[in-house]
């Protein structure tokens, strides 16, 4: 299988699925927590950096709320999807999105800086290791103004699998059916898994085949570490980036919670 049709396939498929959980009916309670974040730290407008973007459901919130929003993503699928979404709520000259690697952010939107917040969500860090995560933020730090502030939000974190890790997982979106089969590496924290794809045909499943998908997993230590040594000052941890309750040591064994950091550029 072709890595140009394995991309393809999962930006589809999580896509769809995306759309099925109706995450646009959610938005709103993050953008509150969100704004009120950026209101502790004097920011009630300016321009916000929405990494990983996908459709835009942070970068065109914020737009409503004031701000102006530039959205990065590598998917020509989500950011199409975005460009309308923007236009259907009456956004699209508050935000630009634009297509690239986050590891390029400098180069895809350094002309959009500074910036006065960036967002980075839903486990949108990890894939390529813990030094190019602290070369992404380095870059990215270079890019907000002094005093700016940097949300990593509704993250998985290493207590969370510890305690709730799932070996099997089966996500379903119409007529197809992604089964995945993980481990997790607890020496390097290493999360690796195979996704295998078929579609349905009747009540037959029929394989399509698989690929691979790894990812750094970070307790709330090591990802605060590692901004810190990226320019930033790491001010507040929160288990829900809805209600801002913090992130304690009975967060972890929860089990279900989410990781939230907040961190102010230095």
């Amino acid at each position: 299988m072709s890595e140009a049709y394995v991309s393809e396939i999962w930006q589809k498929f999580w896509f769809k699925a995306e759309s099925e959980r109706a995450e646009w009916s959610e938005v709103e309670s993050s953008i509150g927590g969100i704004c009120r974040i950026l209101a502790e730290h004097g920011i009630t407008a300016g321009k916000v950096l929405d990494l990983c973007c996908g459709t835009g459901r942070l970068s065109i919130w914020l737009a409503k709320k004031g701000f102006t929003a530039v959205g990065l993503d590598i998917s020509p699928l989500y950011l199409e999807d975005a460009k309308k979404r923007a236009c259907e709520h009456g956004v699209e000259s508050k935000v630009k999105f634009f297509l690239g690697d986050m590891r390029s952010v400098d180069e895809v939107v350094g002309s959009e800086s500074p910036f006065n917040c960036v967002l980075s969500f839903r486990n949108s860090i990890g894939f390529w290791g813990n030094k190019t995560d602290e070369m992404i933020f380095t870059k990215v730090r270079r890019m907000t103004k002094k005093g700016g502030v940097l949300i990593i939000g509704e993250c998985d974190h290493l207590g969370q699998l510890m305690l709730s890790f799932d070996k099997t997982r089966i996500y379903e979106s119409g007529n197809a059916m992604m089964i995945s089969e993980a481990s997790m590496d607890y020496i390097s924290n290493m999360f690796t898994a195979v996704f295998k794809y078929y579609t349905k045909e009747g009540d037959v499943l029929k394989y399509r085949g698989s690929f691979n998908y790894q990812a750094r997993i970070y307790s709330v230590s090591e990802l605060s570490s590692l901004l810190e040594r990226a320019g930033w000052k790491v001010t507040r941890a929160y288990e829900s980036i809805e209600d801002l309750q913090p992130f304690t040591h009975r967060a972890i064994f929860k089990g279900t919670t989410s990781m939230n950091i907040v961190a102010e550029a230095i």
